[in-house]
């Protein structure tokens, strides 16, 4: 009834705004709610309902960041507050990282080096592989970037991208994946690769659209659609974020995939 008034009213000023989030947030619809609480004058009651939105959307690190300008200290928010640090830390975990790059997905560059022996004759080269083998990955980068610069070889560019992600120069990566992808060079494995570092990054609209290019070239196809619901699950669509971890489920034959995927869907889903 309150929001039949309201609506009813010409000219709805700030009051009027925070009345309707707060009866949305009533109503638990907290899409609408945080769609008028977010044009309202900030202050510790609105931080409060917007942190509480966010929370019930999942949405733990926007949840977060207004329970820090909420700043309240009773025992029920310290308690929604560390389940909210739990699940955001939970969530970032779920998605691929430098550390385990390898086994999932990226084309090893060994394998790359191993089909290209030929290119060992030339010393620059060679002293990339040499440092790269070492894991001297800063080394390597000299390196390869001088043997590049004698031959004009845009192949051995996708060697220079992965240096770059191996030594966490992300910017540096990602620029080099892109290059590649221009002169259609290792197209599959350069989108799967950036879409990664997008996910670190916390750009999740570029990271979904490129594990969408990379699956629909056949690269690492369960590990493209694994990924791309991590980063809708970020951006808190969980209808997107669910048909890609039940694909997985049901289609992959990686079994700690599967098992991930599983999880994740027990743990945030009903399906």
């Amino acid at each position: 009834k309150t929001i039949e008034m309201i609506n009813k009213c010409t000219n709805k000023d700030e009051y009027l705004l925070e009345l309707l989030g707060d009866s949305y947030y009533e109503l638990k619809d907290y899409k609408s709610a945080l769609n008028y609480l977010n044009q309202v004058t900030p202050s510790k009651n609105v931080y409060y309902k917007q942190a509480l939105c966010y929370y019930y959307l999942k949405d733990y690190e926007q949840a977060l960041v207004c329970f820090g300008k909420y700043d309240g200290n009773d025992k029920k928010i310290q308690k929604i507050i560390e389940d909210c640090k739990k699940q955001e830390n939970v969530i970032q975990q779920e998605g691929v990282t430098n550390e385990n790059m390898q086994s999932s997905g990226i084309q090893k560059e060994s394998d790359y080096i191993e089909s290209n022996k030929e290119l060992l004759k030339y010393e620059n080269y060679n002293k990339a592989v040499k440092y790269y083998e070492e894991k001297n990955y800063e080394q390597a980068i000299v390196y390869l970037k001088k043997y590049i610069k004698e031959t004009q070889n845009q192949e051995a560019k996708y060697f220079l991208a992965y240096l770059y992600h191996l030594s966490d120069q992300v910017n540096q990566a990602i620029q080099m994946y892109s290059e590649c992808i221009d002169h259609g060079i290792q197209k599959g494995n350069c989108y799967y690769s950036r879409g990664i570092l997008y996910l670190q990054k916390k750009e999740y609209k570029k990271a979904v659209n490129d594990f969408q290019d990379s699956y629909d070239l056949g690269i690492k196809k369960d590990y493209s659609k694994y990924n791309q619901g991590v980063a809708y699950m970020n951006q808190s669509l969980f209808k997107e974020s669910t048909k890609c971890f039940i694909e997985v489920r049901d289609t992959s034959s990686n079994e700690e995939l599967v098992s991930k995927a599983k999880d994740i869907l027990s743990r945030y889903y009903v399906t």
